[in-house]
């Protein structure tokens, strides 16, 4: 049964373990406090960020939802690129403040986090996704 279950699923035992160190490291607590702030902004509006959820449980809103992760994600990297690239720069030019690096290494880790949570969002997806089209054939 349980091999079943690892067919339908559509992900590997290494993707199921890296989803393991995600939650570990708190990326589902990190997803809560991000719709946290999603509900705050939206408090007068009561809309949804749609980059955020899903429209609905169909197989194109799911395949349309993983577009989001990876724009989102790439916008990402790109941010903590910079990131990276500002700080070695800083670094070598002696523009070291406590201030600017402690920024610095703020944006990095949000960035991170994000990154492994659209990673983890969609490891998730694909789980779903494959239950979907399992249903689909039944």
């Amino acid at each position: 049964m349980s091999g079943n279950k690892n067919k339908v699923s559509n992900i590997t035992k290494t993707q199921r373990a890296e989803m393991k160190i995600y939650e570990f490291l708190g990326v589902t607590l990190f997803r809560r406090v991000i719709l946290v702030f999603e509900r705050i902004k939206h408090h007068c509006d009561n809309k949804k960020n749609i980059n955020y959820h899903l429209k609905d449980h169909s197989l194109v809103s799911m395949q349309s939802f993983s577009g989001y992760l990876l724009y989102n994600s790439f916008w990402h990297i790109v941010s903590l690129l910079l990131a990276v690239v500002f700080w070695v720069e800083a670094s070598f030019a002696g523009f070291r403040f406590l201030l600017s690096d402690l920024a610095m290494i703020v944006v990095t880790i949000i960035n991170i986090y994000c990154i492994m949570l659209q990673r983890y969002i969609y490891l998730r997806l694909r789980v779903l996704t494959a239950k979907h089209i399992e249903k689909r054939k039944i």
